[in-house]
């Protein structure tokens, strides 16, 4: 995400640059909606990776289970009976965790082909002002 960041601050520098360029240079209108895509595609892949780097709400043993799972009852039960509880609790907290994991995977997804769609992009404009003028 850092090198994100890093590209996109660039590139907001130079497309500032762009703005207040002397009156002699026009940048080529084609230039110019390539570079506006690429400022869309990394404003989306920033968005999406800061998704991606939030807090989420992984599910977690509770107080009360663990009071539960802590009683004279519960601590006087036979392995039989309370392995089986365990086990279904971690499966619960496994599962939800994968959940959790596979959201963020997706938003992460999206943030690297944003970020290629708008390195690629940079690329066309950058070769159409050096081959094309």
């Amino acid at each position: 995400m850092i090198t994100s960041s890093g590209a996109l601050v660039t590139l907001i520098f130079a497309l500032a640059a762009l703005v207040t360029k002397p009156d002699d240079f026009d940048l080529p209108v084609p230039v110019r909606l390539i570079l506006g895509v690429v400022l869309a595609a990394f404003a989306a892949a920033a968005v999406l990776a800061l998704i991606t780097a939030r807090p989420g709400a992984y599910h977690e043993v509770t107080l009360e289970s663990l009071s539960a799972a802590a009683s004279d009852k519960a601590m006087g039960a036979s392995a039989l009976e309370g392995e089986p509880e365990i086990a279904r609790g971690l499966v619960q907290i496994i599962s939800k965790s994968r959940e959790e994991n596979a959201r963020k995977a997706r938003f992460l997804r999206a943030a690297v082909t944003f970020e290629a769609v708008a390195a690629l992009m940079l690329t066309v404009g950058v070769s159409v002002v050096l081959f094309v003028g």
